[in-house]
């Protein structure tokens, strides 16, 4: 019985280790099938390059038919500010105050603002930048910051800042972008920061959230890059915004700096 009971171990062992290698192999061989398709599908298939960036502008069209959208209807239905209550005056009054010392302490002297949304607030900051540029999908939007606004050192694009090239500066705000952002999404967007130049990354963080949820882009949720999966390095600086909607439900949220350069990506 001994002996039959360990040749049953042994001959089900090998079995197992069998099992085991021939799936890892399975495993490899479809890697090595997608990685093979990916590099041949460009030389084989005609157009195919043609058909991917078609893909990519079309899902940009979608970004900015979303933030039209709700920019035409007044979506987040705030009476003073089309980007929503978290854009007007009361709730941005503690970021209004900061915002020049930190720039200031940052040596920052040119500023990338994107989404910059309706510029309501921002109009109201004493910046002292040498280039102020404020940058958004919203097409129309943007021609009418541009010939309401537009000066010398104040000027406004239009850009999806996820693909599009970017204006080099020292360093970029993107305050509530990034929480209406998948992770893929910001993924792109964080690479495609880096590849501007700037020194800086100034965004909405929520400190108090301990795990990130993933949404479509288009939707919003508190949003903390510190905390997993995303498990950013703790900012350089931290401004809470002393936000008082929903009854302070908020309270956490703040503009946090990063260096650009500290941040994962890819």
């Amino acid at each position: 019985m001994g002996a039959c009971a360990f040749c049953s171990r042994t001959i089900g062992g090998q079995l197992a280790a069998r099992r085991s290698m021939r799936t890892h192999v399975n495993r490899m061989e479809r890697k090595l099938r997608v990685v093979v398709a990916r590099r041949a599908l460009p030389l084989l298939v005609p157009g195919y390059r043609q058909y991917v960036e078609w893909l990519h502008s079309t899902r940009s069209r979608s970004r900015e038919r979303i933030f039209t959208r709700y920019f035409r209807s007044n979506h987040w239905g705030d009476e003073s500010s089309l980007s929503g209550e978290g854009s007007n005056l009361e709730q941005t009054a503690a970021l209004r105050t900061a915002l020049p010392s930190v720039l200031n302490e940052l040596h920052v002297r040119s500023l990338l603002d994107a989404p910059c949304g309706d510029y309501h607030w921002m109009v109201h900051v004493d910046l002292r930048l040498d280039r102020y540029i404020g940058g958004d999908i919203v097409h129309d939007l943007v021609h009418h910051l541009q010939v309401s606004y537009g000066r010398n050192g104040i000027e406004f694009m239009h850009l999806d800042i996820s693909k599009d090239p970017l204006p080099q500066v020292d360093a970029i705000l993107c305050r509530d972008g990034l929480v209406h952002f998948s992770f893929r999404q910001m993924d792109a967007t964080v690479r495609n920061f880096k590849r501007s130049g700037a020194v800086y990354l100034l965004t909405t963080t929520f400190p108090d959230t301990k795990m990130n949820r993933d949404i479509i882009t288009g939707d919003w949720r508190r949003l903390n890059p510190c905390a997993p999966p995303l498990n950013w390095p703790e900012p350089l600086m931290l401004i809470n915004e002393r936000c008082t909607q929903a009854n302070s439900k908020f309270a956490d949220k703040s503009l946090g700096v990063w260096k650009l350069a500290s941040l994962p990506s890819g």
